[in-house]
């Protein structure tokens, strides 16, 4: 599924809600097209300016956005529940496991995006430290931008944890850090 197949799919979805498809769209404009537009701006900032390498993506569910801006190859999609999103993911590494426990070794990834979190994110948080390469990064992020529980307690762990890196105003809806 490309990136237009991908808004087509949301709006229809989205249709169901809502009376007109003016509102459709704007709803989608709102929930899904502007976080997913600073998504993908964010990981091209961060990787033209220190390298994201190879990221790591657990509970990825059917995103797209980091597959279309940093490459098929350059992105491990996982998820325990395949025959659900990774049809719609298409094409990419696309992987069954458990971010709990991951199956990957220590430091195989460059980078590791957390984004739209589930509660079970908090429990996987070493297992995203283990994976991630010492001085990789780690990408929180959420859709409501920071309005979510699972965002908040996940950033105030991280932030105890973890060097935080500034970023710039547009992107301060997002928490990067590095992994030391």
């Amino acid at each position: 599924m490309n990136a237009l197949e991908y808004r087509k799919y949301q709006i229809k979805n989205l249709r169901h809600n809502w009376d007109n498809e003016e509102k459709a769209i704007k709803d989608y404009t709102e929930r899904i097209e502007r976080p997913n537009i600073l998504l993908s701006e964010i990981l091209r900032y961060l990787d033209s300016q220190i390298g994201l390498g190879l990221l790591y993506y657990p509970g990825c569910g059917f995103d797209i956005v980091p597959r279309d801006t940093l490459g098929y190859e350059r992105v491990v999609h996982v998820s325990l529940q395949p025959e659900h999103y990774f049809r719609l993911l298409g094409e990419g590494k696309n992987i069954a496991a458990n971010y709990i426990q991951s199956p990957f070794h220590d430091n195989s990834f460059g980078s590791c995006l957390i984004w739209n979190a589930s509660d079970s994110m908090l429990l996987a948080l070493d297992e995203n430290s283990r994976v991630t390469k010492q001085n990789g990064l780690i990408v929180l992020g959420d859709a409501s931008f920071k309005k979510s529980c699972n965002f908040v307690r996940i950033s105030n762990k991280m932030d105890s944890n973890y060097e935080r890196l500034t970023l710039q105003d547009k992107f301060s809806d997002f928490r990067v850090y590095r992994n030391i």
